[in-house]
């Protein structure tokens, strides 16, 4: 299979931006949940609580997931089902490119599903927790400083809780992933107990950035079934002209991960699995967004 164009209604895309930055499949709405990293326009709507739906033909529902009881989202790059049947909704964490961090873009939200609605039942600004960490607690991350801080993975994971898979910063030894032990916990308490959130790996990755092999970071990362890791990776730290993003599956955590093929001049945003099938969805900016159906196992 190869990327192709998303239907999405034209009515949808004259009251929002659709850039797809994270995909889950949810089996309480029968739909594919998918984040835009941006949402409305500017000084219109910006940065809307919004969600968006697909059904399992790549075709974009109309109307956009309204996620009330939180003012704005921003940034959004990660999501993946709760244990109640809702979803966890994760901000990249990042600064923006004016350098700011507001708290739309700080968000880890636990969104309650109900009969086609959407409600933020708690809601705990990450980045904020992790600056009160102090240099210990960031160093033991993997981080001197959350400057440039960039989450753009998360699974579920057996092991219980999430695994969180960052797109910048790499550690020595690759892409770091963290493992968030109890996120009801920290969704209910507001506060980041010690040893909730630990260093779980670093995953070497490779990707090609402008002709040249660079360290790649995660765009997103699902845990599947038999509980191995499908990793997308796209350029980490950089703002290439063209890159060519990539999909790997990784076996055992401290194993090297085998790339399974990469998608040129493409970054793969959002993974999830619905049978025989990967599902990858792209950001392609101002382009018509893609997507596309991966065999997974493969023949």
């Amino acid at each position: 299979a190869e990327p192709t164009d998303l239907a999405v209604p034209p009515a949808l895309l004259a009251r929002s931006r659709f850039e797809p930055s994270a995909l889950t499949w949810s089996p309480r709405l029968d739909r594919f949940v998918i984040a835009s990293d941006d949402t409305g326009f500017e000084n219109q709507n910006e940065h809307a609580p919004w969600l968006f739906t697909m059904d399992l033909r790549g075709r974009v529902d109309p109307e956009p997931l309204i996620v009330a009881g939180v003012d704005a989202l921003n940034d959004i790059e990660s999501i993946a089902p709760a244990p109640d049947g809702g979803l966890y909704v994760l901000a990249s964490q990042s600064k923006s490119r004016k350098g700011k961090r507001s708290p739309a873009r700080q968000r880890l939200v636990h969104v309650a599903l109900a009969e086609g609605s959407a409600r933020a039942a708690a809601v705990v600004q990450l980045a904020r927790l992790l600056d009160g960490a102090g240099r210990e607690g960031q160093a033991a991350l993997g981080l001197a400083g959350t400057d440039d801080l960039d989450i753009e993975g998360m699974t579920v994971t057996r092991e219980g809780g999430l695994l969180l898979g960052l797109k910048a910063p790499l550690g020595p030894r690759g892409a770091l992933v963290w493992h968030l032990k109890q996120p009801e916990a920290l969704l209910a308490s507001g506060a980041l107990a010690a040893g909730e959130l630990t260093q779980w790996a670093q995953i070497p990755l490779t990707v090609t950035a402008d002709g040249a092999p660079v360290g790649g970071g995660i765009s997103e990362l699902l845990e599947l079934a038999d509980g191995t890791w499908m990793i997308s990776a796209t350029a980490s730290g950089l703002d290439p002209q063209t890159q060519d993003g990539a999909l790997f599956h990784l076996t055992e955590k401290t194993a090297p991960p085998r790339r399974v093929r990469s998608f040129p001049g493409l970054k793969p945003e959002g993974l999830a699995q619905t049978g025989a099938a990967l599902v990858v969805v792209f950001d392609t900016g101002a382009a018509p967004p893609k997507w596309m159906e991966q065999r997974w196992p493969e023949p």
